[in-house]
């Protein structure tokens, strides 16, 4: 059964979400978000913001998506320190070591990234 199936309302969220993100209305898509909980989950209104080019809207939706997805939404969007704390919350240590690779140039990152894997050594 599809989640349009299981629930009345979550087609009618689906082509709101679409046509508001399309017409680029983010205020109006946080607004509608906001109202009350989606059937259809948070992670889609990420979608949304991302697919049409906002990825400040977008980033604004990813603190509601589904923790096992988090890091890849941030990553997705380029906020790769934000990225690295949802990997050390969950203790992810193959997840900062590929986030290292993403770092670049930024010292201060790969750093603070390397504290956090040093961090969890000692905890094991």
């Amino acid at each position: 059964m599809s989640v349009l199936e299981r629930c009345p309302n979550s087609r009618y969220y689906w082509l709101k979400l679409r046509a508001l993100a399309k017409a680029h209305e983010w205020i109006k898509l946080e607004e509608f978000c906001k109202s009350k909980k989606p059937p259809i989950g948070y992670e889609p209104f990420f979608e949304a913001c991302f697919e049409f080019g906002n990825m400040k809207e977008a980033e604004k939706y990813i603190s509601r998506v589904p923790l096992e997805e988090r890091m890849n939404c941030y990553i997705r969007v380029g906020n790769i320190e934000e990225a690295a704390n949802v990997a050390f919350s969950q203790k992810n240590e193959e997840a900062l070591n590929s986030l290292l690779g993403r770092c670049g140039t930024n010292r201060t990152l790969t750093s603070k990234i390397d504290s956090m894997k040093a961090q969890l050594s000692q905890r094991k």
